[in-house]
């Protein structure tokens, strides 16, 4: 998927970090909607940065969850719009925008048993942090 926006003309001068665990262990999850959460993260992100700066996804374990941060160079999220973020059909961007990209991205991880948090500090980024529960079992 990284590979996707590194070689797409809208994020051509974002960097791509990435720092991946290499004992993280797997879980339980379909595919294809968490295609969906990474897809609407990474366009978020780029879209703030105004297409420049750095994406960086991290991946790790933390005890018996598997934790996924995105982060961004861009412009942060102001408190005032942070609590609000999750809300269906808000949105600060264009007309265009529906603003239910985030509110299903959380409701696709919270159907997965997991978790999401943000963390934002204005003029220096934001990062979305995901736990999901990790699957000791066979697949």
């Amino acid at each position: 998927m990284v590979s996707f926006f590194k070689d797409n003309p809208i994020s051509k001068n974002i960097s791509f970090s990435c720092d991946f665990d290499s004992d993280i262990r797997l879980i339980l999850a379909s595919p294809e909607q968490l295609q969906q959460v990474f897809t609407n993260l990474f366009i978020n992100a780029i879209e703030v940065m105004d297409s420049k700066g750095t994406i960086c996804i991290k991946t790790e374990m933390q005890s018996d969850k598997v934790i996924v941060k995105i982060s961004d160079t861009g412009r942060g999220i102001s408190p005032e719009i942070m609590e609000k973020i999750f809300n269906p059909f808000f949105t600060t961007k264009s007309e265009k925008s529906t603003g239910i990209g985030l509110t299903i991205s959380k409701k696709i991880i919270e159907a997965h048993k997991g978790e999401i948090s943000v963390e934002s500090e204005q003029k220096k980024g934001t990062t979305f942090t995901i736990y999901f529960p990790s699957h000791s079992g066979n697949v």
